[in-house]
């Protein structure tokens, strides 16, 4: 029996006419060909396609966890573990039991004072086997615990972790339309709340999810600006009560009106400090059974015989004189008995007597525990050090980046053994030596967990950099640590830290190699070699201490600042890709200093351009992207720097000014013929936005695809700067009718601008029937144009339509994983044209073939020929 053949079409068919020698896989063109039989590959197309998913999965993950938090369970773990016998008040409440039980989605608040356990019973909830059986395979539990740090109080950073948690337990829940969003948006200069949001709600909503259960502590902790929206997004779930959204959420917080007015009324909550008095004699029981347990544990440590007279007379004594201290805390009995267990005692000393004393004063308040701690240590120079770098680091920092820190900074604000001997002799400390000199500095203020400082608990950073009182408390004695931490002598400190480090390396060193004319550094040579275990640190932060350091400081570290930004440098060199590689998105190339002081946010440096040459800055570019300083300064969210650049150019005309031509391009285009105006309102800055309009910007502007600003305000929902469009005269439609977002799909879709696409296609209602005059829809133009990631987006979103000539588009210029999903969306009565066939056949695509046959019903045939 003769095999099946496939003949192309004659060439006067318009589609081989045009695109007979188009081969997009680069294999070779057999014109006329003839195709017989099955096409031996050199390697099986199924293996191929699950190596690329396993490889886009891995780059998903890994993305996820670079936004989020890599060390989130160190972070919990910093937490004590419970005392046994202790949690069970609130494992017993009805509000708990019934948001455990509940099968919907469901919301629970538990709040409590400072100190008095959130985040312990959140980690003992987490690691124990309360949210999640062992054997349950079909719960996922993932958690966030916020705090008053750069890194841990971004909701965006929370939901990325989250997610990383959840698909990390579930990576069969990776679909191939998520890697497709994620292609699209892993270039963007960072994630944003828009962009992670619905990758969190489709999720929840996936029905193949199971039980999802979401633990966030310290929700207080987080940006004021982005909790409303994250809580009222939560609620849009919890009140909707679509039983597919198997959502369970418990947010722990103190118990603050902002939260309260968003919440009461709409979800259960449960205060620990207890709501009636049986539950306060419960939580009271429980604060005691702890102490007891201490208590033990104290008198076992001070090497008393088991169960001796002197033994429980001690034990007495003791919780005698901690039980008589009122409105006992979790936290304060903690700071209480860690002091006990830090008193020395000789050899010889009576214990009983010594116990006696040094329980005859105890402090009263968690802030006179702290007070008494501090007033203990015998480093207090080098300590204050210390506390201003730990306070003020954007995130966690390893032994060795605090170590390295210190050998950078003043010897005046370093106890002088440890900033003379340490840093410039020969001899290194080893980790375990660096943990206990930190010990030794700050006592318990700073506890090391995985090689990491941090500090003691939220409310220690409180008492440090909390305001100074003007008037002292009458009969109290005056503090000499409480508010001891200046907030911007701190940034300036680290400024200064991170800046030396950077210039002090070595040109030898592995990141610099091959680079030639390192410039002049003022630093000792011996500070060389340590200075790269800060290096990731400085380079992601310097900009930002200084930012936050007082006037004074900044101005002073002008010309350092312009000499690690002079593109020509070594020092540039060593410190910006690390800082760029953060964005995920395409070093910008012909890069100059103002542009980079702009991305910087560095406001004196930029007003001593501003003042040498105003109108040549409003003209730099970048060749990558053709974005201004201006444009720059906006996308990174830096108000200083846009207000000294909208200043200057409205002093020289340049704001209001139409583009004529490239001249003016403080405001002009980019590459995507967007302006200042576009970038502030997408990147979510509105107060620039605002601004900018003030300024005179254009707002009735179309960017490449015909989008405005007022379009793209609408579309990520800023109805406060809507209003303010309206207000200023901007018509809803714009001058080619692009601000309707059916057309601004189409444009779209023309000029492959994959960033806009996932916002339209929410707001249209039926976005399959969009044409252009000529009948080709959005996916039609895209396929023919081969824009694959609009391609991708509008397959993997359902919302679109394929007839015939889209898969045969499709068969010449799509990869193979695709071709599946595109026929997905292909109605059943569209058959599979001969042209399609063939195309696969010239590509020598295999799997596209099989596809395109099995839809076709002859696959069986194919087979067996």
């Amino acid at each position: 029996m003769a095999s099946p053949s496939y003949r192309a079409p004659p060439t006067t068919n318009r589609f081989i006419a045009d695109r007979q020698n188009i081969n997009t896989d680069g294999g070779t063109q057999f014109n006329n060909s003839v195709f017989n039989g099955p096409v031996a590959f050199s390697r099986p197309p199924e293996l191929g396609h699950n190596a690329v998913r396993a490889k886009q999965r891995i780059a998903f993950l890994q993305a996820l966890q670079q936004h989020g938090l890599r060390d989130y369970e160190r972070r919990k773990d910093i937490n004590r573990t419970p005392t046994p016998g202790t949690c069970l008040w609130f494992k017993n409440h009805k509000h708990f039991k019934t948001w455990l039980h509940s099968s919907g989605p469901s919301l629970l608040w538990v709040s409590a004072d400072p100190g008095c356990g959130k985040s312990v019973l959140a980690k003992h909830l987490i690691d124990s086997s309360v949210l999640k059986k062992p054997d349950d395979d079909r719960t996922t539990l993932s958690y966030f615990f916020f705090k008053d740090t750069f890194d841990q109080q971004d909701v965006v950073h929370a939901l990325c972790c989250i997610l990383f948690q959840i698909y990390d337990q579930r990576p069969d829940l990776i679909t191939e339309r998520l890697l497709q969003r994620f292609e699209v948006n892993k270039r963007l200069l960072r994630p944003s709340f828009d962009t992670i949001w619905p990758i969190f709600k489709d999720l929840v909503y996936n029905k193949d999810a199971g039980q999802v259960v979401c633990v966030l502590d310290g929700v207080d902790e987080c940006h004021e600006q982005q909790l409303p929206q994250f809580i009222d997004r939560l609620r849009e779930i919890y009140d909707s009560g679509t039983s597919s959204a198997k959502l369970k959420v418990m947010l722990l917080s103190r118990p603050y009106e902002r939260i309260r007015a968003n919440l009461i009324g709409h979800i259960p909550v449960i205060h620990l400090s207890g709501e009636s008095e049986a539950e306060m004699e419960q939580i009271s029981d429980e604060i005691d059974h702890v102490i007891k347990a201490r208590v033990k544990e104290f008198v076992q440590r001070k090497k008393f015989l088991p169960d001796s007279p002197e033994a429980r007379q001690a034990e007495s004594l003791v919780l005698e004189r901690i039980l008589a201290v009122p409105n006992r805390t979790y936290l304060w009995a903690h700071l209480t008995l860690e002091m006990l267990n830090d008193t020395a005692f000789a050899e010889g000393d009576d214990l009983v007597v010594k116990i006696t004393k040094v329980t005859s004063k105890l402090p009263q308040t968690v802030d006179d525990a702290y007070e008494r701690i501090l007033a203990n240590i015998s480093r207090p120079k080098a300590a204050k050090t210390l506390l201003h770098l730990v306070v003020t680091a954007t995130r966690p920092l390893s032994l060795r980046e605090i170590y390295t820190a210190l050998q950078f900074t003043p010897k005046h604000d370093v106890e002088e053994g440890f900033a003379r001997d340490s840093p410039f002799s020969d001899v290194r400390l080893s980790d375990r030596e660096i943990q206990h000199y930190i010990r030794e500095c700050c006592s318990l203020f700073v506890v090391v967990v995985g090689q990491k400082d941090y500090l003691l608990h939220q409310t220690a950073k409180e008492f440090l950099v909390g305001k100074p009182r003007i008037w002292p408390i009458v009969g109290r004695a005056k503090s000499t640590w409480k508010s001891s931490i200046l907030d911007q002598k701190s940034h300036s400190l680290f400024a200064r830290v991170c800046v030396d480090s950077l210039r002090s390396i070595s040109p030898a060193h592995p990141f610099l190699l091959g680079v030639e004319g390192l410039s002049d550094a003022r630093l000792p040579a011996q500070r060389e070699n340590s200075a790269p275990a800060l290096l990731e640190y400085a380079a992601m932060n310097w900009g930002y201490h200084l930012r936050q350091s007082p006037k004074k400081i900044q101005k002073r570290m002008v010309e350092d600042a312009l000499q690690l930004c002079d593109v020509d440098s070594v020092l540039f060199g060593k410190w910006f890709g690390i800082f760029w590689a953060q964005t995920g998105t395409d070093l910008p190339a012909n890069l100059r200093v103002e542009l980079v002081t702009a991305m910087l946010g560095l406001k004196y440096a930029m007003s001593q351009f501003v003042k040498e040459d105003g109108v040549s800055l409003a003209m730099y570019q970048d060749d990558t992207y053709r974005r201004s300083a201006l444009s720059w300064a906006v996308i990174f969210g830096h108000h200083d720097v846009v207000n000294v650049l909208v200043s200057s150019f409205s002093r020289t005309n340049l704001i209001g000014r139409r583009r004529v031509d490239a001249s003016w391009p403080c405001f002009s285009r980019d590459i995507s013929h967007q302006t200042p105006i576009f970038h502030a309102i997408l990147n979510g800055h509105l107060g620039i936005a605002r601004k900018l309009i003030d300024a005179g910007a254009i707002i009735d502007d179309e960017d490449n695809i015909g989008g405005t600003p007022l379009l793209y305000a609408m579309l990520k929902r800023q109805m406060e700067l809507v209003d303010l469009l309206k207000e200023k005269g901007v018509a809803t439609t714009g001058k080619s009718g692009g601000q309707a977002p059916e057309g601004l799909l189409l444009s779209a879709a023309r000029q492959g601008n994959p960033a806009i696409v996932p916002l339209l296609l929410d707001v249209i209602k039926d976005p399959e029937k969009i044409t252009n005059p000529k009948g080709e829809s959005p996916l039609r133009i895209s396929l023919s144009r081969r824009h694959h990631q609009v391609v991708q987006i509008l397959v993997a979103s359902r919302k679109a339509i394929a007839y015939q000539e889209d898969v045969e588009l499709a068969a010449e210029v799509v990869g193979s994983p695709l071709m599946d999903q595109l026929l997905l969306i292909t109605p059943p009565e569209i058959g599979i044209s001969e042209l399609a066939l063939w195309l696969a056949t010239e590509n020598q695509d295999s799997r596209v073939l099989i596809s395109l046959l099995s839809r076709k019903g002859l696959l069986s045939d194919y087979l067996t020929w």
